[in-house]
């Protein structure tokens, strides 16, 4: 498993790529979903979930990949404006993450399909535009790309027509920002014009090919054959499977809850506890302690202690500001809360599950 100075693989995405990929083999990527998530929110998630692993706290290993892409943003602001924001993201991460890790555009997954001929033809110009700009040292995935338009078009070569063209004021390269004018051309008939929900073939051969391509790239150890599936795996445990919750105070009730209710629950964690280096190595220790079983549960809470996200002006998260103490209360928050945030508990806790209900090794796997 990567980690431990090897090299990581992290996705920043949106629905539109697989929640969890459990593997059987090789190393599995870290997965960060916001839905209908803009580039600059993935973004700002990745600084606050892997902060202790970015300047100046620290850095990630070296040989680390970090995936980017949001296709319900590319929808939502057309591709001049989604380009101009993958190419600050780039930026932004790439001068936090330091030396020795790349960040790359993500070649998407299309879990809930594109509705509309116009986003297939913004992706479509999208890939161009990357192909166009790749240069040394930097790398867009291009075989993936070909097999993704190969997968969706089932093998149809993509062509293109005479007739109007669309001009484009877009950015002359990753770190070049000057924008220059470029044409885009009609695209033929074999390409949709919208794209249904990827079957779990389809998700499985892009993911493939595009998990093969970067360990061929970057010597990576992914898994390249990863579990697409949704259905639950067989429980092959003797019944008497527990419980093991994870975070702060909030986890610590739902261990009491689930104990009440008749459940065999384990808690580790204590109030205050944040998802960190050193909380999430003791954690780690803890759990190698309880000698966890085929059939055991860990509900793990990344998202401790980070509920309390603001809005500023835009409607774009940003940090809660603590003004001052009013009794009875810890804190007075200054700005809108994020309602996205507080939706993040339950979600964080309904992917763990989904991942040891379908985890034919169960604990013993994480």
């Amino acid at each position: 498993m990567a980690g431990e100075g090897r090299p990581v693989v992290i996705i920043l995405a949106n629905q539109n790529f697989p929640e969890v990929l459990p593997t059987a083999g090789g190393d599995c990527a870290f997965i960060v979903r916001v839905e209908d998530g803009t580039l600059q929110e993935l973004d700002a998630v990745f600084s606050d979930r892997f902060r202790a692993f970015l300047k100046p706290h620290g850095s990630l290993p070296p040989g680390s990949v970090i995936l980017v892409g949001s296709l319900s943003y590319l929808r939502a602001c057309g591709i001049q404006e989604y380009i101009d924001s993958l190419v600050r993201a780039f930026v932004s991460i790439g001068a936090r993450v330091g030396q020795g890790v790349d960040v790359v555009p993500l070649v998407a997954v299309p879990v809930h399909g594109l509705e509309s001929a116009s986003l297939v033809r913004s992706l479509m110009d999208l890939d161009a535009w990357l192909l166009a700009v790749q240069g040394a040292g930097r790398t867009v995935l291009p075989k993936t790309r070909e097999n993704f338009w190969a997968v969706i078009t089932d093998g149809t070569p993509v062509t293109r027509e005479r007739g109007d063209s669309i001009t484009y004021m877009l950015p002359a390269g990753f770190r070049n920002h000057r924008k220059h004018p470029v044409v885009s051309d009609p695209y033929d008939s074999p390409v949709p014009a919208s794209i249904p929900p990827a079957t779990e073939m389809a998700k499985k051969r892009i993911i493939s090919a595009m998990f093969t391509e970067l360990n061929d790239v970057y010597g990576l150890s992914l898994d390249v054959i990863p579990d697409v599936t949704r259905d639950p795996s067989p429980n092959t445990s003797n019944g008497q499977n527990r419980l093991v919750f994870v975070g702060a105070s909030h986890m610590g009730r739902l261990t009491e809850a689930a104990t009440a209710a008749g459940a065999d629950s384990i808690y580790v964690g204590y109030p205050g506890w944040v998802a960190a280096k050193d909380s999430l190595s003791e954690a780690a220790r803890k759990l190698g302690g309880i000698n966890l079983g085929a059939g055991d549960v860990v509900i793990l809470d990344l998202f401790s202690n980070s509920a309390f996200m603001g809005t500023d002006d835009a409607g774009l998260p940003c940090r809660a500001i603590k003004t001052a103490r009013i009794p009875g209360t810890t804190f007075w928050v200054s700005c809108r809360l994020h309602p996205k945030r507080f939706l993040s508990k339950l979600l964080v806790t309904l992917v763990a599950l989904a991942v040891w209900r379908r985890s034919p090794m169960g604990a013993k796997r994480y």
